[in-house]
């Protein structure tokens, strides 16, 4: 078999679930490949929007009920040390702060992440394509739309091609910029895809540049000044809802570090409409967080 290992690193708190739902956090492998796979389908999507293509693309790399995957994903790694922090620490009200608090593996906890094939088959390319793009922008577990569950990854394996920790705001959003670039091939999408994708025609990335102390602070910030002021809050379902159904966020709030600190790493992703949610709104939002977080556009932009 060929076998190539990472290492995963927890950038803010990660608040995974274990066999006990107020026990022990555990970081499983399937959590892993949930991500992988949400990710290469944002990769895909900007080609087509046809669902049994993206999906037959898909299961050629993560595999299917029908089909076997071309990898494993094996995590190894110490017990995690436990945190029990708020989960939402910009409440106002010290009670539903501490109503909050949940159980998360600790910030700075490492593991081994192998991604494993078949013998003498290299490591395909959708799959670096989406441990890359999940490394640059997404995270794990709950809240990792808010700035929780940030992850870092980095390789020594000379037979993966990735790319270098950043020393600056500006080499990371540089980075972003190269990975979407050469891992996404657009395709023309006439209408508004039916799920979310990185077509630049549909989404934008923001890059901070100002470092913030740590994620908890960043958490505190994109709440106080932007979505919990009267201007935002005003159409609070464009953000999500988990009420009357629940709908995850098209807005991706995470951190990646940067010195001594983080800086804020913004995605928006536009689907199928929603009644709820007011594209124009969340793109004033966009602007207003470039403003906040002195940021800068590193793919897509505004849409209509």
């Amino acid at each position: 078999m060929s076998k190539y290992t990472f290492r995963l690193t927890a950038i803010s708190p990660w608040f995974l679930s274990g066999a006990e739902p107020r026990g022990q956090p555990e970081l499983r492998s399937s959590s892993v490949r949930g991500q992988l796979r949400y990710w290469l389908r944002t990769v895909l999507g900007t080609q087509f929007t046809n669902l049994k293509e993206v999906w037959e693309a898909e299961s050629a790399v993560f595999g299917s009920t029908g089909q076997a995957s071309a990898v494993t994903v094996r995590l190894y790694g110490k017990t995690p040390e436990v945190d029990y922090v708020p989960m939402m620490p910009h409440k106002a009200d010290q009670r539903e702060r501490e109503k909050s608090r949940g159980n998360a593996i600790s910030e700075g906890y490492s593991a081994s992440l192998e991604i494993v094939t078949r013998p003498g088959v290299a490591l395909p390319s959708h799959a670096l394509t989406a441990l890359q793009v999940w490394s640059l922008l997404g995270g794990i577990g709950k809240r990792s739309r808010r700035m929780f569950g940030a992850v870092e990854l980095q390789t020594r394996d000379e037979n993966v091609h990735w790319y270098p920790r950043s020393s600056s705001p500006d080499a990371f959003a540089a980075t972003v910029q190269e990975v979407l670039r050469n891992s996404i091939k657009v395709g023309t999408i006439a209408r508004i895809p039916p799920f979310p994708t990185l077509h630049p025609e549909h989404s934008w990335i923001i890059v901070g540049k100002r470092q913030i102390a740590d994620p908890v602070e960043a958490n505190v910030e994109l709440f106080r000044d932007l979505l919990r002021t009267p201007r935002f809050r005003a159409h609070e379902q464009t953000f999500g809802q988990a009420v009357g159904g629940r709908r995850s966020s098209p807005l991706i709030a995470q951190v990646r570090t940067m010195g001594d600190g983080v800086i804020p790493v913004l995605t928006v992703m536009r689907s199928t409409p929603d009644p709820n949610i007011r594209w124009s709104h969340l793109c004033d939002f966009m602007e207003a967080a470039a403003l906040h977080f002195d940021g800068v556009t590193v793919w897509g932009g505004r849409f209509a």
